[in-house]
Order: C-alpha cells, then structure tokens, then sequence
C-alpha cells in the first residue's frame, strides 16, 4: 500500500509540470478569449494586449506585457507563470509544480492610472527665449508631443511671472513693465502633466512718429532688433488705422504709410496707439516733412537783390535855443506894442483899441513859436 501511494505521488510530481506547461498561453498569438483566461486579465486588458501588440509588434520577452495600458507589477506577478512567446528570449524561470504565488498587498500594488500615465508620457513645448515691448500684446502658442507624433486634447496653462496666468492653447499677454520674466507652460492629459518653461524680456519700444507734409506717416525703429507693431494702431483726427499680423519694422529702419493705405491724411495731431488702445507716440513737432536746404546755385537764382530805397532828407533847421526863440518874440513883441502905443497916443478914446491891439500881438507870438518848432521836424522822402 505504502508503495503504491509513493509510485502515485511521483507519477504525480513528474507529469504535473509537463501538464501545466501545456496550458501556458502564447501571447503573441493568443485571442481576447483565451487571453481572458489569465488570472486578473479582464475583458478591457486582454484587448488592450492585442491593441498593443497590432502597434508595436510582437512580444519579444513576456516582461515586455508590462507596458501594455493597465497591466502593472501586481498583474504581471499573477500572469508571468502563465504565459510564454515563441521564437523570444523569455527571463521568467520554467513552471514548476509550486502553488500559485500569494498576491501583493494593494498598498504597493500601483494603479492602473499611474500606469496609464508612464505609458502616456508626452512634453510640451511654448517656445524659447525672446523679446518683447512692454505695454504691447504678445502672442504666446503651446504645443504637445510624444516622441515625432503631435497631440491633441492637451490642457495647457500659462505663468508670465507677473502674477498673470491665462488656460489655452494660444494666448496674448501683455507685459506691464520691462523686465525679464519666467514664462511655464504645464500641459495635462490623462492624469499626466509636463511643463515647458522659458524667459521673456519686456523692453520699452523705441520709435519716432512722424507726419508728413504729404498726409502719410513715417515710424522709425531706433532698436537695435526688429519691432512687431501687429494690432497697433495710427490715429489723427478721429481716423483710425490698425497694422494687420506681422507688421514688422526692421532694426534701424523706417516704415513709410501713405494716406492711400490709411485711407486718411495724417495731421500733426497724430498718435501712435498700443493695442490696448493706450497712446506710445505722439508725432513730433519736427515730424513735417522738410525740403532739402537749396543750393548756392538755387539761391542765386530765386533770391533777387532787395530793392533799395533812396531817402532823400532836407537838413533840418539849426536848432535855436529856447531862449533865444523867447527874445526874439519878445522883441516882435516890442516892435509891435510900440506901434500899437503910437498909433494910440493919437486917439482920445482908444481903449477899445489898446485891447484888440494885445489880442492881435499874442496870437502873432503865438504862431511865430508854433511855426518854428514844427520847421525843426520837417523832411522829405523820395524813392528811386
């Protein structure tokens, strides 16, 4: 009896591995149903391993199941003893008539979204380092990517690094104060994220505005690098002009805008405005245009010699004293009061005549004075 019980157990032990090996499943080959069949393979996992193995090939080792969406270190442990490949280099030891190993606790066990998320692994990209006008509109663009193919149904955040943030795939941000900002973009999908960061510089703009005699415009960029003046705008007397997308002046260089791209003349009122809407230039007071200075031969021929004015004048009397003036009325005065006295000696009744006689020899002095002082002032002009 012993010895039979001892015969059965060996046949036992030698046929059991041989019988297990045989129902090992080969997963390069295996279909959704037989696939099922593994210990903690559902459904969703058995097809996600046939998806995987249509994109990428087939399995090479059976350790290489574990980047198959939801199949961690805790499920391959259940299934490795299970499984196999053909024409592979396997690294999982050959069955043996052992019990099934005890599952791992759930605490180290990771789960299917952390997975799903080393599986997924992308980047994300906003650009590099560049330069900007502080008070302008910057456009600002996020792209994601996993290896050489594009992704979509990415969302992406923005930091500028002045307390602004902004959601979306692209977005314009407007720098209030020159300086150097950090600029991260994090991009989130399935679970997963990636960050992209870069710097931005803020530089005040520097450019001259100038109206033309002609109407039109005249922007000078005095930076040492090229200014982007998209959605500025030019306004003068209630007309507005905005620049379209890329409107670029070039390092050192002027752009010139005709009242025909405008569809207005410029005035000297006219401004340059951010496209917040916010005035960056006015034009200057020397911003009309200015002839070139003419030529010597030029000046010759349109300057003529003035015309010159002959002014002839008759010398002035010699001035006489005031004193003298007074003796000599004093002595007409004489003269004339001794005649007067004569001729009324002669008369008994004569005070009506003595007082006609004073009256007359006044107004005689009188006129003598005023005759002489505007002789002084007298002269003549004659013109050639």
């Amino acid at each position: 009896m012993n010895l039979r019980r001892v015969a059965f157990f060996f046949a036992l032990l030698t046929i059991a591995p041989l019988a297990f090996a045989d129902h090992n499943i080969n997963i390069n080959t295996a279909d959704s149903v037989l696939l099922d069949t593994l210990p903690g393979i559902g459904p969703s996992k058995a097809q996600a391993i046939i998806d995987y193995r249509t994109q990428n090939g087939s399995f090479s080792t059976i350790e290489e199941i574990q980047n198959v969406s939801g199949i961690g270190p805790a499920t391959y442990e259940d299934i490795k003893n299970h499984i196999t490949v053909e024409g592979g280099n396997s690294t999982a030891p050959a069955p043996s008539p052992v019990p099934p190993p005890t599952p791992m606790p759930n605490s180290t066990s990771p789960s299917p979204q952390s997975s799903s998320s080393s599986a997924s692994a992308f980047s994300v990209d906003g650009g590099g380092d560049r330069v900007v006008v502080a008070l302008a509109d910057a456009h600002f663009a996020a792209r994601a990517s996993s290896g050489k193919s594009a992704l979509e149904n990415v969302g992406f955040s923005w930091n500028f690094g002045d307390g602004s943030i902004a959601q979306g795939t692209s977005v314009i941000h407007r720098f209030e104060y020159p300086g150097r900002y950090a600029v991260v973009l994090t991009g989130s999908r399935d679970g997963s994220s990636a960050t992209d960061s870069f710097a931005v510089t803020a530089e005040e703009a520097r450019i001259s505005l100038r109206a033309l005699s002609d109407g039109s415009v005249e922007i000078e960029n005095l930076a040492a690098r090229d200014t982007d003046l998209s959605r500025w705008m030019i306004l003068s007397q209630g007309q507005r002009f905005t620049f379209p997308e890329n409107s670029l002046v070039l390092a050192r260089q002027t752009m010139h805008i005709s009242p025909n791209t405008m569809h207005f003349f410029a005035s000297e009122s006219t401004v340059l405005e951010f496209p917040s809407g916010a005035v960056a230039f006015r034009a200057s007071s020397a911003g009309s245009a200015i002839p070139p200075a003419p030529s010597t031969e030029q000046l010759s021929e349109v300057v003529s010699p003035p015309a010159v004015l002959n002014v002839h004048s008759t010398p002035a009397p010699k001035p006489v004293p005031v004193h003298e003036e007074v003796e000599e009325i004093e002595q007409e005065l004489s003269i004339a009061t001794s005649s007067q006295f004569v001729a009324a000696s002669a008369s008994s009744n004569s005070w009506p005549w003595w007082l006609g006689a004073a009256s007359i020899s006044f107004g005689a002095a009188a006129a003598i004075f005023v005759s002489r002082r505007y002789g002084k002032r007298e002269w003549n002009i004659v013109e050639e």
